[in-house]
């Protein structure tokens, strides 16, 4: 299995390219109450349930975030 190196949150992570970004924000999902609901990839906005690529700089978007809650209010 191929392994992919990612930035999450200034932080370098060596991962599975399985990995989904959903499975990554759970691990830097904090104990508040604002859920991550977004990915930001390389400047680019993405939902959580595509897979990481190698050499991308990830960034979560919470819902308390502008970006964030805009993508709830749509999906509501």
């Amino acid at each position: 299995m191929e392994n992919c190196k990612v930035i999450v949150e200034n932080k370098e992570l060596f991962v599975s390219a399985e990995t989904t970004l959903e499975q990554l924000a759970k691990e830097f999902q904090s104990e508040d109450r604002n859920r991550i609901i977004l990915a930001e990839v390389d400047g680019k906005l993405s939902e959580l349930y595509k897979k990481v690529e190698d050499g991308t700089k990830i960034a979560f978007k919470k819902i308390s975030s502008t970006n964030g809650y805009m993508a709830f209010r749509r999906s509501a």
